[in-house]
């Protein structure tokens, strides 16, 4: 974590930073989130992350306390202040304190943000592409961005070796990754599933990327469907476009990274260069 964070009104030191131990957003888990990455030190997809900050705020009935100007600001400034080349901002809203643990005042929330460093990216998962193992499962109030991520944290202390990820499947469909989209290539076509999960902003731009190219349907995906994919990838801010050639015993295509996906991933990377 960089120095400096923003906290309820204040840029301060991060070491300094708390909250009071009976904030629901710790107690419960009641909060929402969003991490945006920067490139050249500027936010990318910021709008749009905000709007979805925004979304899942009035969902779970929280009051953002800063308007989007104030939070835009903000975000600037933590930059120019903090020493490093590029950033992960992630900005947290929890319901505030609660004396009985299950009741909040939707006005007095917690409000933050921070400045991590960019983890070094493996170029080798993108060269070579990653495994996904499926898991049974939809998450609770899928299109909002909680805090409680309990269920893929647990679950990750016991995934198989040589398994980047979890690809949750519920009732027979495919649904998404803990924290990210998914995405496979039949033929022509780019297919993303497009009910209860979350809408990725990623996944937003990638399918507006892709959209120049093929064909791309948001639509339900059988799990079935997964045996005759040509290619797969999955896409969050962090990871941004990263190839997936296998899932549980099932390798997809011929093994290697599909040509459509490295069309999508340069497209992605020639965009980020020039942000």
């Amino acid at each position: 974590m960089n120095k400096y964070c923003f906290l309820n009104g204040e840029i301060i030191d991060s070491e300094s930073a708390c909250v009071p131990i009976d904030d629901i957003g710790l107690l419960r888990g009641y909060g929402v989130f969003e991490v945006i990455k920067t490139y050249n030190k500027k936010p990318f997809l910021l709008s749009e992350h905000l709007d979805r900050l925004e979304a899942s705020a009035n969902y779970l009935g929280i009051i953002i306390p800063n308007n989007r100007e104030e939070i835009v600001e903000i975000i600037d400034k933590l930059i120019g202040m903090s020493f490093g080349s590029e950033f992960l901002v992630r900005i947290v809203l929890t319901g505030g304190r609660s004396v009985s643990g299950m009741d909040f005042n939707g006005h007095n929330p917690n409000f933050f943000i921070t400045l991590a460093d960019v983890p070094v990216k493996n170029e080798e998962q993108y060269t070579n592409g990653v495994s996904l193992c499926f898991v049974e499962h939809q998450r609770f109030f899928p299109t909002v961005k909680t805090l409680n991520y309990v269920f893929p944290i647990k679950l990750k202390q016991d995934i198989k070796d040589g398994y980047f990820d979890f690809l949750y499947h519920f009732n027979d469909y495919v649904l998404e990754s803990p924290t990210s989209s998914f995405f496979l290539v039949k033929g022509d076509k780019i297919i993303t599933p497009k009910d209860n999960i979350l809408m990725g902003v990623t996944r937003g731009f990638v399918i507006k990327i892709a959209s120049e190219m093929f064909q791309v349907e948001e639509r339900d995906v059988l799990l079935e469907e997964i045996n005759s994919a040509d290619e797969c990838f999955i896409t969050a801010t962090n990871k941004e476009v990263l190839p997936v050639v296998k899932i549980d015993d099932i390798v997809i295509g011929n093994g290697l990274v599909g040509e459509k996906t490295k069309k999508i991933i340069e497209k992605y990377n020639q965009i980020i260069q020039n942000v």
